[in-house]
């Protein structure tokens, strides 16, 4: 019998829709719960199980609820059913959702139904006991990879429509791409075959045996989490013809080492090498475009950034906390630097920054204790909150006239800075209102307000 959940509990669902915009609409999707599931209805009038709240070990999931034919497994739905031991999955099912089974450990067996479309990003994410998983014809689209920190051992028919296994790795044929490497393969090195495109998002991330990856020539993207946390990985060839390394592509791979970026990369995602403790980078390429937040950070094996004329945009923290780093070098082109993107930064000693920057966001050099000087550009018009404090060692700043804008801060704690500003001008007025030392070019003295 179907029961809905408690006018209460969609009362306060409601309300919370009305204050977070775009969330109505998934808040009037009302909850019902059957026996130990709980379900919601989908526009074409089905059944989407949300959460199974029973302890079966063996479970032979319904094919309707309340007379709904039960067309969909919604995210995170068995999530951590530790009493789970196998499940049979209806005839009808199209879809399973993100991490629907994630963390139940002790699943040996699940029976996939014919008829099957699609299984969302990690579905399987976490189930340690999973052994062997049986891939039906139907299935016509995945996620990033369902797999993903599992031992399981996948098998598909040899004339699937959409999906190939090769050697226990899995391929979509369609786009292309690497689907999922097995995480728990003791192999220590593997190479792409020729003619992939992409390698999928997680699709490497948790193997922990490999030390060397190599990329093929046609490979064009590397998605994002592909080598997450791949702790052994020591050297990956990248390719001529890459294009993308997506966020978190190779985050917390703390022993890969030299890498070379080929010229023809555009973007660097989010916390793409975050934590690559070893991690040193000779020559920048040419075509690169953007860096994403957190990008490098802490990237201990980096001394000297000097990024192309033509890059855009780099992201909050991108190189922050680079211990070894002595040396940036911006080009034309950068309009702004992000908050934090080389704070923390103890061996900073030179920074060169280009005509055409307009701003400089928060905290953006703070806490580079042994940065001396710096030269800002004409063209700046802002400097963020915290830009430069903490710099112990930082003197004589020249502030461009057209600065319309200082933050609170922006030079704190930095003791022996003094700023050199036009008379009557905003960085003239804001050093003597926030008790700044500044100077004005023709002057002998400098002033303490």
């Amino acid at each position: 019998m179907r029961r809905p959940v408690s006018t209460f509990f969609l009362a306060a669902l409601l309300m919370l829709a009305a204050a977070l915009p775009g969330r109505a609409e998934a808040a009037e999707r009302f909850e019902y719960i059957s026996g130990d599931y709980t379900y919601t209805v989908h526009p074409d009038g089905s059944a989407v199980i949300t959460r199974y709240s029973g302890s079966a070990k063996n479970l032979a999931v319904p094919e309707t609820m309340d007379g709904l034919q039960v067309r969909a497994i919604g995210d995170f739905a068995f999530y951590r059913r530790d009493s789970l031991t196998g499940v049979t999955l209806p005839a009808g099912l199209l879809r399973i959702g993100n991490r629907a089974f994630l963390d139940c450990a002790a699943l040996r067996s699940v029976a996939l139904p014919e008829g099957l479309l699609s299984i969302g990003d990690g579905a399987f994410f976490g189930c340690d006991g999973l052994v062997t998983l049986s891939l039906p014809n139907s299935l016509a689209e995945m996620g990033a990879n369902p797999f993903e920190n599992t031992v399981i051992r996948i098998t598909l028919s040899p004339d699937h429509p959409r999906f190939a296994l090769v050697n226990g790795v899995l391929y979509d044929k369609t786009k292309k791409s690497l689907v999922s490497y097995p995480a728990k393969d003791p192999a220590v090195t593997f190479a792409v075959p020729t003619g992939i495109l992409v390698i999928g998002d997680r699709a490497f991330s948790g193997a922990g045996a490999l030390i060397s990856v190599i990329l093929p020539d046609s490979l064009v993207e590397i998605g994002n989490g592909a080598f997450f946390r791949c702790g052994a990985l020591t050297a990956v060839s990248l390719p001529s013809g890459l294009r993308t390394i997506g966020n978190q592509a190779f985050s917390r791979c703390g022993l890969l080492a030299d890498l070379t970026l080929p010229d023809g990369l555009e973007s660097i995602g989010y916390e793409a090498f975050y934590r690559c403790a070893s991690l040193n980078i000779g020559v920048w390429p040419a075509g690169l475009k953007s860096i994403g937040n957190l990008a490098f950070f802490r990237c201990g094996g980096l001394t000297k950034v000097a990024l192309p004329a033509g890059l855009a945009t780099i992201g909050d923290d991108a190189f922050s906390s680079c211990e070894s780093l002595t040396d940036v070098i911006l080009q034309e082109g950068l309009v702004s630097i992000g908050e934090g993107t080389f704070s923390i930064n103890p061996a900073l000693v030179s920074v060169t920054l280009p005509e055409g920057m307009k701003s400089l966001g928060d905290r953006a050099f703070s806490e580079c204790s042994k940065l001396v000087s710096i030269t800002l550009p004409q063209s700046l018009e802002s400097i963020g909150a915290e830009a430069f404090s903490k710099c112990e060692s930082l003197a004589s700043v020249a502030i461009p006239a057209r600065v319309s804008y200082i933050g609170f801060g922006a030079f704190a704690e930095s003791p022996t800075v003094i700023l050199m500003v036009e008379r009557q001008s905003y960085a003239a007025a804001w050093a003597a209102e926030n008790g700044v030392p500044y100077a004005y070019p023709d002057a002998l003295e400098w002033l303490i307000p």
